[in-house]
């Protein structure tokens, strides 16, 4: 079986669009970052939330699994690496090397233990592309769901308004199958 190598790929995302990460809120949001990361995700051990500046972005992102090696030092990955993303064969007993990245073309972008710089949110970030990557859809949706809310609360989703407010725009999933999916399928906030 694959199952074990696909179920820790569930990709869950979604835009915030116009945040507000000037001054005390950058700190807010790395707060809400590391809470989800360290108590929800039980300090990643279950997956991980990765936030990027969309506007940095230039193509289609993809999840696969990619070496542990790779994943530590960012390597970008050429046809020769193992990242045939999702078909992975774990009789072979070398699967536990193996980690979810996100990528765009070649170049990883986020691990559990890492994070490309030249996608980093920082002040001046705009629009943000949240990436759950966890075991199980639903429990991406859960997380994105505390992540949106985290948002509004904290104030830092929205620079045009001093009062809680947050724009969320869709994502769409591509699973190797075909299947395509939206997140989030719906808000709920207060």
């Amino acid at each position: 079986g694959t199952r074990n190598v696909e179920q820790t790929t569930s990709p869950v995302a979604c835009i915030f669009r116009k945040v507000d990460l000037e001054g005390k809120n950058m700190k807010k949001c790395r707060q809400v970052i590391d809470r989800i990361n360290s108590k929800n995700l039980k300090n990643k051990s279950k997956g991980f939330l990765a936030l990027m500046d969309l506007d940095k972005l230039h193509s289609n992102l993809h999840v696969k699994m990619v070496d542990k090696q790779s994943a530590q030092n960012l390597e970008p990955l050429n046809n020769s690496s193992q990242a045939e993303s999702m078909e992975l064969e774990t009789e072979d007993g070398d699967s536990k090397n193996l980690v979810p990245a996100v990528l765009q073309q070649n170049k990883i972008l986020a691990t559990a233990f890492e994070s490309n710089h030249e996608s980093d949110i920082t002040e001046d970030t705009l629009n943000i592309l949240a990436i759950v990557l966890v075991n199980s859809s639903e429990e991406g949706r859960k997380l994105l769901n505390t992540l949106i809310q985290q948002f509004y609360h904290s104030a830092i989703g929205s620079r045009e308004t001093s009062s809680k407010g947050v724009t969320v725009e869709k994502v769409k999933v591509e699973y190797e199958d075909g299947e395509v999916e939206f997140f989030p399928e719906h808000l709920t906030l207060p």
